[in-house]
């Protein structure tokens, strides 16, 4: 598969926090549990029918079931036209569910198979528990947003779509889709969600939504659109509800400049970058562009591999404290640095099949149609973009591939919800990582102002970075994010449990040998300097 360069920093960023977990004992054998609750007008039928819970169909993997709902085209329309939205669910074999959960994926343009992984842990973790992995209405296998032409796999870009793909593919999304691409929306989407919720009611059972990233501002209109109909919500990695996508590359500046701030208050790491690390690392990124080190530019460019390496290292948990060591090995540039740098942008960069089913599934047009329809800001243009980045010591440049579609792509009228909080008493777990460069957390803090209600509890995680479940490290080698996610599912009426919090892996610029090793390939992770 042929993979452009430019879009593997924005998929790292949208599988942040996946790594393989326990698989609870499950087989194409699973039962019918029984018919939904009490009627609800929203319900559909649901005929499950077995299927991988692995997309990639690997044969050693548990099995889960699939079904496609007839979801109202028109958000609230009983009836009329309607659109195929896929979901997959996944449980324990053996276990009758005391809980559902939606695992709502980010983008916009993630399908249900970035959960993947989540839900085998999360199952693992508490076999009581009904996982159910929607794909956004545009994406996947619901009724995704697509072009034949741009697609595919002999085209100049393979699957994927280039810039100058780009005008006829719209053109033949816009004629496949004459009357109805308005309603490929945040608030279609919502919709969607509260009609599978309705239809796989059971009594007894209590019914859950977990957003992640563009996930939160999902479940946020989910909460505008159905304000009692969960028992629960998780918002991780929040997108506030005036929330703009455009400013994705500055915020990931802001969020590296508090990093390399602590680097300067820190004796070690001061030590190696002095008063202004910020300043050293975009003196070093000048020089890359003016020749320095070339050895870097095995996948384009040194100053913008390297920016953008930073950028994604932010998205994680640990591996963002190897910045510092980076701009200082990358300013000595001898051969061990070069071997250990290099490392870092194979880890990046390099082409990985493993993701094959990710970007089949992803839907890019529709990624591009709702973010610049409702999470964007009027007057932005190419050369404004692009100057965020260039100014950057940290970025993750995912504003670059806009340019192609700004001026180009339809957009869809706001409606009334744009931009409003929900008003619900529906308990709330709200997770923050205070370092995240994709959902910045001082803008984020809009969200945890207006949610003060009883059972509405705001955590942060200091340091943290984008998505805290399956991640946020203890030192017991558990995940905090999970451990506080099932926590509330279990009690979400009762206080949360944070307690790991103070169990949190401590963040140094020295890092761990493990970490050092992976993304450097050395556990020495300041190479003597």
């Amino acid at each position: 598969m042929r993979t452009p360069r430019d879009r593997l920093p924005l998929l790292a960023a949208l599988l942040v926090g996946c790594s393989a977990g326990a698989v609870p004992p499950t087989g194409s054998d699973l039962p019918d549990l029984g018919p939904s609750g009490p009627t609800d007008p929203l319900a559909r039928p649901v005929t499950w029918a077995p299927c991988t819970l692995y997309s990639d169909e690997r044969p050693e993997g548990p099995m889960a079931e699939c079904a496609t709902l007839a979801a109202p085209l028109r958000p609230g329309a009983q009836g009329g036209p309607t659109l195929p939205l896929f979901v997959k669910r996944f449980r324990h074999k053996d276990v009758a569910p005391l809980r559902q959960v939606a695992l709502l994926a980010g983008g916009p343009g993630g399908s249900g198979v970035i959960y993947e992984t989540a839900a085998d842990v999360l199952v693992g973790k508490d076999p009581a528990l009904e996982v159910y992995l929607p794909d956004h209405r545009g994406t996947g296998q619901s009724a995704r947003l697509s072009c034949a032409s741009g697609e595919a796999d002999d085209s100049a870009y393979g699957f994927f779509i280039g810039p100058e793909e780009w005008p006829d593919c719209i053109d033949e999304i816009k004629a496949a889709h004459p009357t109805d691409l308005d309603y490929f929306s945040s608030t279609g989407a919502a919709h969607d969600l509260g009609v599978l919720l309705a239809s796989v009611r059971r009594e007894g059972v209590q019914r859950f939504v977990l957003g992640g990233s563009y996930g939160t501002w999902w479940a946020q209109r989910y909460l505008q659109l159905f304000p009692d109909q969960a028992d629960g919500v998780i918002l991780d990695a929040i997108v506030p509800p005036d929330g703009s996508l455009a400013r994705q590359d500055e915020d990931a500046d802001i969020a590296g400049g508090l990093l390399l701030a602590a680097c300067a208050a820190d004796p070690g790491c001061h030590a190696r970058l002095g008063d202004d690390p910020r300043a050293r690392a975009l003196a070093l990124l000048k020089k890359l562009d003016g020749g320095h080190c070339p050895a870097l530019g095995r996948y384009g460019p040194p100053h913008v591999l390297l920016r953008r390496a930073f950028g994604q290292m932010m998205m994680g948990y640990a591996g963002k404290m190897l910045i510092p060591a980076a701009v200082a090995r990358a300013e000595r540039c001898n051969a061990a640095d070069v071997n250990a740098l290099l490392t870092l942008l194979d880890y990046y960069f390099k082409p990985k099949d493993a993701l094959d089913v990710v970007y089949r599934s992803w839907g890019w047009a529709l990624s591009y149609h709702v973010t610049l329809s409702e999470i964007w800001e009027d007057g932005i243009t190419a050369t404004r973009l692009a100057a965020w980045r260039d100014a950057a010591a940290v970025s993750r440049d995912v504003t670059g591939p806009f340019e192609a579609v700004l001026d180009r792509m339809p957009r869809y009228p706001r409606d009334q919800y744009v931009g409003r909080f929900a008003t619900t008493a529906t308990p709330l777990l709200m997770i923050q990582g205070t370092w995240d460069p994709a959902t910045l957390h001082a803008k984020a803090l809009a969200v945890r102002d207006h949610f003060r209600g009883e059972h509405q509890t705001w955590v942060e995680i200091p340091r943290g970075g984008h998505g805290a479940m399956l991640t946020a490290p203890t030192k017991a080698g558990t995940s905090c994010g999970t451990a506080m996610i099932l926590d509330f599912m279990a009690h979400p009426r009762s206080p949360v449990d944070t307690s790991c919090l103070a169990d949190l892996v401590p963040l140094g610029f020295e890092a761990t040998p493990e970490v050092a090793k992976l993304l450097l390939g050395t556990a020495d992770v300041w190479g003597g300097l």
